[in-house]
């Protein structure tokens, strides 16, 4: 009885302290305010910052998240109406950040393609910064937080957080072993990845994890979902307006409403041609080894061959593959050779045959479904037969967003200080 007794004691002892010591290694939560200002869309994203006493790498948790349409640069040209969109947005902040740590809690704004091709941007950036810096926001704010972030930085963020989400920063892993991303949104795609070969220009040494890692990143404007569209009808009709034009890579009868960034509204009718549709998007394709000046971010900036690593394609990418299931058999690396064959067979269907609960997206995914192999074979030199890329947004459950890359770096930086934590750009 005394020895049951005595164990038992002993028992709780040991859990008591294993529990202290995983408490103990963990100090006390941080929290940053991410606003991530798309083409079409506003996303809200708070993420919570532990330090972990046993580890390098902090640990940072996608605390909340919520969307907010339209995009901001529907509201470049009124104050009034920006001011109620950006309140509604840090409103939603101020419920998950605990009030005594919104003074110390860092907002940030960071627009990415949508907000570039703003024309008054500049504008734009001056009125956000006047609402944030009113009383209506309780969080820790100044002008620099307020940024259009380059593509090329976008590439790099999404890069950290793929990377971070696989845990090849809590290891010692040689860079070699680091995983490359493919990005695409609305109105632009990204890729970044560590190169084989040292690269004397064009690209980026990042500081992270008391470790320096020389990054490739490239991103390529007007290249996302809506994007291709304007493309499309600036290649059939320069600086038209109010025209129908024929688009060989949309559904046969669809009717499909572009507004171009000068305002101007066209119309495209589809006729789908595959072979027409794979000539117009190799032509307007990105090449490898220069950039459309007034699109690309950077001109002449040649890309270094496609190392041997596995790659990640996220947001939009991971659509077109899961609709016409161009997947390997492990249902998650693409299949690019079945992803033509697929869109092909599925995409010579008029769209009157299209269910409607399908019908709306049906002439944006045969768009993809094109342009992917294009992109990914053409512009960025993939074997059509890789098995290189994993089609998904998500590691373990949590979604690979640049966000979270900046999420990463800024608290990094706060912590260690702007050596560990930084992004230098080469020229």
């Amino acid at each position: 009885m005394m020895y049951t007794k005595l164990t038992t004691m002993f028992a709780l002892i040991l859990v008591t302290m294993a529990l202290f010591n995983i408490a103990s290694s963990h100090t006390k939560s941080n929290y940053v305010v991410i606003v991530d200002a798309g083409g079409s869309s506003s996303k809200l994203r708070v993420y919570t910052c532990v330090k972990n006493k046993h580890s390098h790498v902090s640990d940072v948790e996608l605390n909340f998240t919520k969307t907010f349409p339209p995009g901001i640069s529907s509201f470049h040209n009124n104050e009034t109406a920006l001011k109620i969109y950006l309140k509604n947005i840090i409103e939603e902040a101020k419920k998950i950040v605990p009030e005594e740590q919104m003074k110390s809690t860092s907002l940030y704004l960071m627009g990415t393609a949508g907000m570039r091709l703003v024309p008054d941007k500049d504008k734009l950036i001056e009125n956000i910064n006047r609402v944030l810096e009113d009383s209506i926001n309780p969080f820790h704010y100044n002008s620099s937080n307020v940024k259009i972030l380059p593509g090329r930085d976008e590439g790099v963020y999404a890069w950290v957080a793929l990377n971070y989400l696989l845990g090849n920063f809590h290891s010692n892993k040689s860079h070699s072993s680091f995983a490359g991303i493919l990005e695409m949104g609305s109105r632009s795609t990204q890729i970044a990845f560590t190169p084989e070969e040292t690269m004397s220009k064009k690209g980026f040494d990042v500081y992270f994890a008391s470790r320096k890692f020389e990054v490739y990143s490239q991103s390529y404007l007007q290249y996302g979902t809506e994007g291709l569209p304007i493309r499309i009808v600036q290649d059939r009709c320069k600086n038209c307006k109010d025209q129908l034009i024929k688009d060989s890579c949309a559904m046969t009868d669809d009717i499909i409403n572009v507004t171009l960034d000068s305002g101007n509204h066209n119309t495209l009718k589809g006729h789908f041609n595959f072979s027409s549709c794979e000539s117009l998007l190799t032509s307007l394709a990105p090449k490898k080894d220069h950039c459309d000046p007034h699109f690309c971010a950077v001109v002449n900036a040649i890309q270094p061959s496609i190392p041997k690593i596995k790659f990640y394609a996220t947001q939009t990418f991971d659509i077109a593959p899961k609709v016409f299931h161009a997947f390997m058999s492990d249902n998650e690396t693409l299949d690019m050779n079945l992803l033509k064959k697929n869109t092909k067979r599925n995409c010579e269907k008029n769209i009157a045959e299209i269910d409607a609960k399908h019908k709306k997206f049906a002439s944006s995914n045969c768009l993809l479904g094109m342009f992917m192999p294009v992109l990914l074979n053409k512009t960025y030199g993939f074997p059509m037969d890789t098995n290189q890329i994993i089609v998904t947004s998500k590691i373990h459950g949590k979604s690979i967003d640049w966000s979270l890359g900046a999420a990463l770096m800024e608290l990094g930086a706060q912590e260690k200080g702007r050596h560990s934590y930084r992004v230098d750009k080469r020229r």
